[in-house]
């Protein structure tokens, strides 16, 4: 969007708009490239893969079938989520844990209620989005690398209309056979015009997921409140776990409360003391399919909780309309184009404007704006952050495509040797400790609470959740494996018995 500069004031907008733009321009090009084709992940993955496709959309009655044939064909499978597809022609997804802990998605035709397939973490749809916003590492810093771009991005766009006093003509302005620097100029302020509204919501949805981190990480502050109780008191007078109602009854009931909801996806219980979590859509406009949700209890199928976009404030409503924005995924397939392909124009605005400066300094002469010697650290950059990825892709194939690696094996633990074991892992590149109950046990268990001991005789506590695949305990950081010199986990089953298994006794002294 750069028109020809004139005198001292347009010399100095121009090198502003350069160095925003050039700073981190190629950095800029991979995560515009990587965002573009992550809104259009899923139809790309439906394209060569068979285990998403379906034959067509299931009615209201697929819920309670699509968990059946899932827990038929993986009946050691810890399920916790049932989840519609992202379009008609797309299976539905029940996700939950395998014996080893590792992560899985089981793909079910609502229409025929046949499993078409299974897979782990290690998707194309999933990989897209953590090498977009995160440059697949486990680390916050790449995140806030990544949305700091917003800054330039909007920089970017308030200096280059400042130097086009009559943007508008850019529109329907692309001459060709004018030469290749004319060209170039006319492509990069015609991309540039036309991306105007494209650029605002990117960086607007950008500096929010900067501003949602930084305060989830500083204080655990999220704008997003729950619609009900998370974890229920147990029932001190049962003495065996009571029946929960089926799915079809808890989405019956939560229709009931919220009758405008369309549901697509459903948290499981997977034991008495939690409940289920119908989310969906109200016909809110622009909201994640998560803003509306009915919270119902598991053994009675009572609602505890309703929450809708109707009922947020501006801060909440806005967390939940930031990625259907980003991502352009509130209309179906009609939007994800729109959006990938004003994501390719905004791509093709940051590759113009390279190819312009490139053009404009090659010549001899002096020229305002960036000069190539001012840009050489900054190349340097460009290039660290861009080897991030690759650095990272050993560390993230491993975590995400393996499951839990185990690092030391503690062995079954006394006294109820053959009801328990337990072994040390890295859990997505964190060292914790992973409990392991024997087939059934932990159907009798109402609660568990593992202690750990470390060298320095600093302890961890934590009352473990309600999926036997994946009752783990995580260590501090800079801690590992080795700082472990015991390990006490108590438990009280439903009839009230206690107990009190240990590991590596004689380490704790």
């Amino acid at each position: 969007m750069v028109a020809a500069a004139r005198g001292g004031r347009g010399r100095g907008w121009l090198t502003v708009h350069g160095w925003l733009g050039l700073a981190l321009t190629l950095f800029m090009l991979l995560v515009l490239a990587t965002g573009t084709v992550a809104t259009l992940s899923h139809e790309i993955e439906w394209l060569y893969s068979d285990r998403v496709r379906a034959e067509a959309a299931g009615g209201p009655e697929s819920w309670e079938g699509v968990l059946a044939a899932a827990r038929r064909t993986y009946p050691d499978r810890a399920f916790g989520y049932v989840s519609a597809g992202p379009g008609p022609a797309f299976a539905w997804r029940v996700s939950g844990t395998r014996e080893d802990g590792a992560w899985r998605d089981v793909f079910v035709d609502p229409a025929t209620m046949r499993v078409t397939g299974e897979a782990g973490l290690l998707r194309f749809p999933m990989v897209m989005r953590q090498l977009h916003y995160q440059l697949l590492t486990s680390t916050s810093l790449a995140l806030y690398a990544v949305c700091a771009l917003s800054f330039l991005l909007a920089g970017s766009l308030a200096s280059g209309l400042t130097l086009s006093k009559r943007f508008w003509r850019g529109f329907f302005r692309l001459r060709a056979g004018r030469g290749w620097r004319v060209f170039w100029g006319d492509l990069h302020r015609f991309c540039g015009v036309w991306s105007i509204w494209f650029a605002l919501a990117m960086a607007a949805t950008g500096l929010w997921y900067l501003a949602e981190r930084a305060m989830q990480e500083a204080s655990g502050y999220s704008v997003e409140l729950q619609a009900g109780p998370a974890v229920l008191a147990p029932p001190q007078e049962a003495s065996a776990p009571p029946p929960v109602v089926g799915i079809a009854a808890a989405v019956a009931a939560a229709r009931r409360a919220l009758p405008a909801l369309e549901v697509r996806t459903v948290e499981l219980p997977r034991s008495a003391l939690r409940p289920y979590v119908v989310f969906g859509q109200t016909g809110a406009a622009l909201v994640r399919d998560r803003a509306a949700r009915v919270v119902v209890h598991p053994v009675t199928g009572a609602v505890l909780g309703v929450r809708h976009p109707g009922m947020m404030g501006l801060a909440e409503r806005w967390a939940h309309m930031a990625d259907p924005l980003h991502f352009g995924d509130f209309a179906g397939l009609a939007s994800k184009l729109v959006w990938a392909a004003f994501g390719a124009v905004l791509t093709a605005v940051a590759a113009s404007g390279l190819v312009v400066w490139i053009r404009r300094t090659s010549r001899a002469g002096v020229t305002p704006g960036v000069r190539r010697p001012a840009m050489r650290p900054f190349w340097a950059v460009n290039a660290a952050l861009l080897a991030l990825p690759l650095a990272a892709l050993p560390a993230f194939v491993r975590n995400y495509g393996e499951g839990p690696q185990v690092e030391r094996d503690l062995g079954q633990g006394a006294p109820r040797a053959e009801a328990v074991s337990a072994v040390l892992v890295r859990d997505f590149g964190r060292p914790a400790l992973l409990v392991r109950f024997c087939a059934g046990c932990f159907d009798a268990i109402r609660q568990a609470e593992a202690t750990i001991l470390l060298n320095g005789g600093e302890t961890v506590t934590r009352r473990l959740g309600d999926d036997p695949n994946r009752l783990t305990v995580l260590l501090p950081d800079g801690r590992s494996a080795d700082d472990v010199r015991s390990v006490t986990l108590r438990t009280t089953e439903w009839s009230g018995r206690r107990a009190v298994v240990r590991w590596l006794e004689k380490s704790s002294g």
